[in-house]
Parts: C-alpha cells; sequence; structure tokens
C-alpha cells in the first residue's frame, strides 16, 4: 500500500505576480536559434531522451511515401546524437505500419552514461474475439553500450490483452538499469486504468512489474526525474473514485528491496472534477535536489491555468504554487527544463487572437517571480501540433515541436541565457 500524503497548496495571484516580478527576476535575458535537423522525411512525434548533460539524443517518427502513388506511407522510429554543432547519423529503431502513431503519445528514450539506451513505441495489439479490437502496446529495444547492436524488439509488459498501454516515463538509473513507468488500462471499460513500473536491468533482464497507482487518468502523460541519491519521481494526473483529476506524485528508490513502500505526494487543491480524460499530463524537471513541477488544471472547474511548484528538497516539499498562466486562451500540454544557471523554463501552448496557437514560456529563477511570456513559435491550433518536447543540457536548452508547414515537420530551437546589456 502506497504511503499517502496530501500537500496543502494555494494558488499565488496571476496579477500581483507579474506586476512586482520585474524588479526581482535575475538581469538574463532569453535567447534562442534555430538549429538544423537530422535528415529526415515528414517528420513527426520528436522527444529528447533523458540521460546525462553531455549527450543530446532526438527520437523521432519519419513518415516514407510509398513506392507508388496514393500507397500508404510507412513509419520508421530514428534516433540521432547531437554534437554541438551537427548530428551523427542517424540510427533506425524500427519500422513497420503496425506501429500505432498517437499525437499525445510519443516514443521515449533514455540514455546512460555509457551509451547504454533503452527506446519504446507503440504498436496494435491483435483484437480478442468479442473484446476490444483497438488495444495497442508497448514494445522495446535496449542495448549495453554506445558500441553493441540494439536487441530485439520484446513487450515492455506483461499483459498482453488487447487494451490501452502507453504513456511512458523512461528514467536512467545509477546501476545502469533503466525503470519504465507506464499506463494500462483496465480489463473492461469500468476498470480503472492503473499507473505501472518494471525495471529492464543493465544486462538486459526484466524485473517483475509493480503497481504505483491502481486509479489513474486515462490518457495523460507521465514524467519523471532521478535524484541525486537515485531515488525517482514520476509524477502522473490522478483519478480519484469522485473524478477529481489532480496530480500526484510517486517518490522511491526502485532498486530497493521489495516491499519498501514509496511515497505518494497528492497536490490536491486544484480539485478539478471531470468526467473526461483532458489529455494533458504534467512536466517535472530537476537541477540536483532542485526540481520543478508543472501542469494544466481547471482549479476547481474554473477557467484553465498553467502552475508551477518547486522543491528545493528532492521532491519531499514543494513550496506554494505560481500561477503562469490562466484564461481560456489556456490550452496546456507544459513541459519544463532547467537552464545551467539554475532558472527553469516552463512552457505551454496558447490560442492566439487569429485562430491559430503558440508555444510560449516563462523562465522562472531560484528566487524571486516568474519572468514575463515569450513566444516560442506559432503552430496550427490542432492536434497536429502535437507536444513539445525540452532538454536540458550543460550550456542551454534545446527545444523541439511539430510544425506541418515546415519542409520536414519539425522545428528545432536553441534556447540560452545572457546578462542583459541594456
Amino acid at each position: 500500500m502506497l504511503l499517502r500524503f496530501s500537500l496543502t497548496c494555494f494558488a499565488l495571484i496571476l496579477g500581483v505576480a507579474s506586476a512586482v516580478a520585474a524588479p526581482l527576476q535575475a538581469q538574463l535575458s532569453l535567447h534562442q536559434e534555430e538549429l538544423p535537423l537530422p535528415a529526415g522525411e515528414q517528420m513527426q512525434l520528436a522527444s529528447f531522451a533523458e540521460g546525462p548533460l553531455a549527450q543530446t539524443h532526438l527520437l523521432w517518427v519519419d513518415m516514407l511515401p510509398g513506392a507508388e502513388e496514393g500507397a500508404p506511407s510507412t513509419p520508421v522510429l530514428r534516433t540521432a546524437q547531437w554534437q554541438g554543432s551537427a548530428w551523427i547519423e542517424a540510427q533506425e529503431i524500427t519500422r513497420g505500419r503496425e506501429l500505432f502513431l498517437n499525437w499525445a503519445d510519443t516514443p521515449r528514450m533514455a540514455v546512460q552514461e555509457s551509451g547504454a539506451a533503452l527506446v519504446t513505441w507503440l504498436v496494435r495489439l491483435p483484437a480478442q474475439e468479442g473484446g476490444n479490437s483497438s488495444g495497442y502496446g508497448i514494445r522495446y529495444r535496449w542495448r549495453a553500450s554506445a558500441e553493441a547492436a540494439w536487441s530485439e524488439s520484446a513487450w515492455l509488459h506483461q499483459d498482453l490483452a488487447s487494451r490501452e498501454h502507453g504513456f511512458v516515463t523512461l528514467l536512467p538509473l545509477p546501476d545502469g538499469s533503466f525503470q519504465a513507468s507506464f499506463l494500462q488500462a483496465g480489463a473492461t471499460m469500468e476498470d480503472p486504468t492503473m499507473l505501472r513500473s518494471v525495471i529492464i536491468h543493465a544486462d538486459g533482464s526484466k524485473s517483475a512489474e509493480r503497481l504505483l497507482d491502481e486509479r489513474v487518468c486515462d490518457c495523460c502523460d507521465t514524467a519523471g526525474v532521478v535524484l541525486p541519491n537515485g531515488k525517482t519521481i514520476v509524477i502522473y494526473r490522478n483519478r480519484s473514485e469522485e473524478e477529481m483529476r489532480d496530480i500526484h506524485l510517486v517518490r522511491e528508490d526502485p532498486l530497493a528491496p521489495e516491499g519498501e513502500q514509496a511515497e505518494d505526494l497528492a497536490m490536491r487543491a486544484d480539485q478539478w472534477k471531470t468526467q473526461t480524460c483532458p489529455v494533458n499530463g504534467p512536466a517535472i524537471t530537476n537541477q540536483g535536489r532542485f526540481v520543478t513541477a508543472a501542469w494544466y488544471t481547471q482549479f476547481q472547474g474554473k477557467l484553465p491555468q498553467v502552475k508551477a511548484v518547486l522543491s528545493r528538497s528532492g521532491g519531499t516539499r514543494f513550496v506554494i504554487p505560481t500561477i503562469l498562466a490562466g484564461g481560456n486562451h489556456t490550452i496546456g500540454r507544459v513541459e519544463a527544463a532547467y537552464f545551467p544557471q539554475g532558472e527553469v523554463a516552463v512552457s505551454w501552448l496558447e490560442k492566439t487572437d487569429d485562430g491559430k496557437a503558440q508555444w510560449v514560456l516563462r523562465k522562472i529563477p531560484k528566487k524571486g517571480f516568474p519572468g514575463p511570456k515569450q513566444v516560442l513559435g506559432v503552430v496550427p491550433n490542432s492536434r497536429d501540433s502535437g507536444f513539445l518536447s525540452m532538454r536540458s543540457t550543460e550550456t542551454s536548452v534545446l527545444t523541439v515541436w511539430r510544425n506541418a508547414k515546415t519542409k520536414n515537420g519539425l522545428v528545432l530551437k536553441r534556447l540560452w541565457l545572457a546578462e542583459k546589456t541594456d
């Protein structure tokens, strides 16, 4: 049984915070430049790998046109490593029309210092007679080092019934293994979706699955971080029997002896009650013991908001949440990453007055109030825009998102901070 702790939170008023933020924020201005992309055709579903700051890996799906006119495209899952000024030649992980492409659920990758890596993606599950015909599962490939060959693909989860599995979070652990957390739908439409976890060990073997939470939101993404002490935090949207869809996190040592209890921290102050899944999971990032979480909510059923909260204690305690955005123009789909200077960038999607949408961000210092909102790029106001991915590096933050109007479908930018010159 998970230990449950309730975290009492009171929101800061957005207007007051914005009015007093300017004199207190660090005198660092945000700069951005567009970077070249790896070679690809009709790129989509891109995300950065979890792993050491000195290594940056991008994972994406290429849609290769059919050999004949009118033939369906073939999805190809690829990865490439950034070498500071150029991309190393991309590696193919898998291809085939059996790949299940979900605008809200991207393939995932995690990397160790050694170059050991784990990649996951979705595939359709065979329909069961008289049962669900829309089930899908999670496949993975693993390698032992940067020079090693990729393993044959295998199922990440034990359950192979035709139901939904997905929204994976991969975390590289200190002993060379990987923690994979994922959602698994219930056996029937009435049964709740669960958050489960499994370890892929450094020798490629797989542990028994563990249940992290028995009732969670059906289609909100999960996220996670590894702390300096080896513990992990997995953050997700919970779902109570009363349909409250608030943010929870599990803080644990995944390599601890079986039976050691994890901590389940519940950020319950939002009390957002909704009958449908918002497809709007939380984000989390850390710089050592400093942890920042961000999420979309409709606080007590009111207007949409984006909130962020900081912990200086590795996720054991959090300060009062700050409202970064609010109003009907706020779409959500949050992401977060730390700059080397210690400020954190939180991004989200919002509607524009002309019917489009734009990715925006605000940077938050460790002390003081958030800076002004800044625009990263304009995109269609539709599912085609997908989700943005951010990645901390030793010198900057990288971010990638889909824009169907660009030549090969993605926009990649480097963001960095510099002292103001005026």
